[in-house]
This record gives C-alpha cells, sequence and structure tokens, in this order.
C-alpha cells in the first residue's frame, strides 16, 4: 500500500496553539468537551482521554476530511529510575514475514492490508488514472484512495503501539538492530546496455521494488518509535546494535557462515548442527549485543543515544580548558589517586 499517492492523504492543516494560558479546556459531557483558543473561538471535540495535568498547548491537524486536536500535558509524571522487572531483556528481530521476533521465541505479527483491500486499491488507482488533473471526480478519486491508505496507516500505528507497550512494560532492556530503511529501500540504479546506446540491461528493479514495498508495509520505523516513546515512562533502555551476521551466527557456539541460515525460517549451524527458528537465533544475538553494549556504556550518557558530536567553538574551548573544581571530599568518585 505505500505507493506514489500514499501522503496525499497526510495532514493538509496544521496550526499550532502555543499559548497554552490562554486556552480554556471544557467537558461538556461524557463523550464531548470544548476547548477555548486564542483567535479561533469555542472549538466541540470527542472526549477520548482524560487530560491528566496542565495543558501547556495544543495543535488543530486535518487528516483529509478529519481533524484533530491534541494537547500538550505537563503531569510531571518521570522516569521511574528502576524497572518494574529489574534484570529482563529482550532481543528484537524486525522481518518481512514476521514483523517482530522475540529472542524468548514470541512472534509478534499482524496484515495490514488485506487481500480484498489490494484489489480495491488498484481499482481506485486505475479511476484516478482516468481523471483529468484538477477535476471534481480526480478530488472524490483522491479521497477514496486516501481513506483507503488511511485506514492501513492507522493499523500500523495501532500495532506499534500495542506491541511497544508490551515490551517497555516486560523487559527492562530492549535490544533492537540499527536499521536505516531508507537507505534499505532504495531503487535499484539502472544498468546501460554497452552493445546497444540507450538501451539498458537487467538489474531486477522489478524484484528489489516488491522487496521495498514489503519492508516498507511492516513499519519498522514506526515500532522502533513506538518502543522509545513508551520506554520513557517504565524505565526501560533501549538500544540498537550492529546488524551484521545476527542472521548467519549460531547463538550456541558463536559459528558465522552463510550455509547456517537454510531457508527464510530455518537455521541450521553447519559446525555444531544446532537448529532453530532463523528469526529467533538472529533475536538471541542481538540481545546478547546489546547487554554487551549496555554493560560498556558509560554512566553519564542515556542508553541508546547516539555519541556527542565534538563541541566546537570559543564556549566551548573555554568550557573544555576550564580548570577541574576539586571535591571537598578528597578523591574523586571512581578515579584512584596515583
Amino acid at each position: 500500500m505505500e505507493g506514489p499517492l500514499e501522503n496525499e492523504d497526510q495532514e493538509f492543516a496544521r496550526v499550532p496553539v502555543p499559548e497554552g494560558g490562554k486556552i480554556a479546556v471544557e467537558r461538556l459531557n461524557r463523550r464531548w468537551g470544548r476547548a477555548k483558543l486564542p483567535k479561533l473561538g469555542w472549538v466541540r471535540f470527542r472526549w477520548t482521554k482524560p487530560l491528566g495535568g496542565t495543558v501547556k498547548n495544543a495543535t488543530v491537524t486535518r487528516n483529509g476530511r478529519h481533524w484533530y486536536i491534541s494537547f500538550l500535558i505537563e503531569d510531571e509524571i518521570t522516569t521511574p529510575e528502576r524497572h518494574a522487572h529489574p534484570g529482563s531483556g529482550v532481543g528484537i528481530d524486525r522481518g518481512v514475514a514476521k514483523v517482530v521476533t522475540r529472542s524468548d521465541g514470541v512472534l509478534h505479527h499482524r496484515t495490514f492490508v488485506g487481500l480484498g483491500e489490494l484489489a480495491h486499491d488498484a481499482k481506485l488507482r486505475r479511476e484516478l488514472a482516468r481523471t483529468k488533473k484538477g477535476s471534481k471526480r480526480r478530488k472524490r478519486a483522491l479521497a477514496r484512495l486516501a481513506g483507503l491508505s488511511r485506514r492501513v496507516r492507522h493499523r500500523r500505528e495501532d500495532f506499534a503501539a500495542q506491541t511497544a507497550h508490551i515490551l517497555a512494560t516486560r523487559f527492562e532492556l530492549i535490544a533492537l538492530e540499527a536499521l536505516k530503511t531508507k537507505n534499505m529501500t532504495t531503487a535499484v540504479a539502472p544498468k546501460p546496455d554497452p552493445d546497444n546506446e540507450g538501451g539498458f540491461l537487467p538489474n531486477g528493479a522489478a524484484a528489489k521494488s516488491g522487496m521495498n514495498r514489503a519492508l516498507l508495509d511492516k513499519g519498522w520505523y514506526r515500532i522502533e518509535r513506538a518502543i522509545r516513546s513508551k520506554a520513557r515512562s517504565t524505565g526501560t533502555h533501549v538500544i540498537t546494535v550492529n546488524p551484521a551476521y545476527t542472521s548467519q551466527t549460531c547463538n550456541p557456539c558463536g559459528h558465522t557462515a552463510r550455509e547456517n541460515r537454510e531457508s527464510q525460517a530455518v537455521f541450521r549451524c553447519v559446525a555444531c548442527g544446532h537448529r532453530a527458528h532463523a528469526d529467533v537465533n538472529a533475536a538471541k544475538n542481538i540481545l546478547a549485543a546489546g547487554r554487551a553494549e549496555h554493560m560498556t556504556a558509560r554512566p553519564a550518557a542515556r542508553v541508546g543515544a547516539r555519541k556527542p558530536r565534538a563541541a566546537v567553538g570559543r564556549k566551548a574551548n573555554r568550557q573544555a580548558t576550564a580548570a577541574p573544581i576539586p571535591s571537598k571530599g578528597g578523591e574523586l568518585a571512581g578515579i584512584p589517586r596515583p
């Protein structure tokens, strides 16, 4: 369902309201409420969740033919120092056959687009191709196609939110592969034919485009973003590791070979004979790498954060060359004196 029209039903309008002190929110009944926004007046909205804090700002968004209002709330909730399940950890392998595979063998999967919807999408695209730009028929065709794409996108968001809630509440450490989906879904470069001027050789573009659609359909980045967002309220550490050879390495013995991966779902080590689900074996390798990186992470740095760039400028130079302030207790913590 990811196609050239995937973004045509995105937010057509976004109106930020930064003046939180001038926003008044009232609840009319169990289902409805209203908010008084500067320069807009009273706006009714469907009350779906209690605010639970002080309103800092609001945003009015149009998505297709629907309008939404969201509030930024100061809830004074801080990240807990310890997780509810200390010492627990899980490795996550994201794939196409199964969206999320955990190192403990649990699979999280959902089909976002049905066969009937694929046929309906193709029909809508054919109808759109027969319309003229700027015509009313084209606007109606775009609206129908946008509605179908919006439903699929909401399913991905719902799956990502539910999966992130399960993982963040059950595990203190979540290890993910550092996947760059944008680089993985680039188009194949054309191969000019040296013997035929203006001609091109087969380059597998059709197969690569099919793989790109399959990767984008699973919403890998959306899942990682949902996990990081939920981890703030549970105290979960999210770590990304190098994905190289995680699917070809035997978890028990550590032997790495391309022949270990018999098929998409079967892993058999040619050295020790270990057999397992290929994605589960990869998830265990990801967890092992995540635990190793978590143990060597700097205490002052947030686990999973990118390394800070080298600071430049006169102010940074002054801070770097400034003499350290001696502590009152004598020795610095963790740094023994000679």
